[in-house]
């Protein structure tokens, strides 16, 4: 079973990018919405203007963004490390909402090279 400062690591990293900053305690904005069981740990800033998806396999978390895939070391999940980033400058505006992996091989969609209509 996942640690629950892990999950809060995913959490925390999976939707950085792209979301305002709330301090701790503050309450939402009007339409806003608030959890009680999500704990605020840390914010971890992303070069990219928007993040949109990741996976965490074993202790490393796979995070992508609309250029670039960055893998993360989650030894510490309070302080997660880069260890590794992947540019995909051909595709500056598509984001890739979903990564899938066994484990061994990660698929990232690549909508530039999808056929037209």
């Amino acid at each position: 079973m996942i640690k629950k400062s892990v999950l809060a690591a995913i959490l925390a990293l999976s939707t950085l990018a792209g979301v305002s900053f709330t301090p701790a305690g503050a309450e939402p904005s009007e339409g806003g919405f608030s959890s009680s069981n999500v704990e605020w740990v840390k914010h971890i800033p992303f070069s990219a203007p928007s993040g949109s998806g990741g996976r965490l396999v074993g202790r490393y978390f796979y995070a992508v963004d609309s250029t670039k895939l960055t893998i993360y070391d989650t030894k510490d999940p309070l302080n997660p490390v880069v260890v590794g980033t992947l540019p995909n400058p051909h595709e500056p505006i598509f984001t890739r909402e979903d990564i899938d992996t066994n484990g061994k091989i990660l698929l990232m969609p690549n909508l530039a090279l999808a056929p037209g209509p």
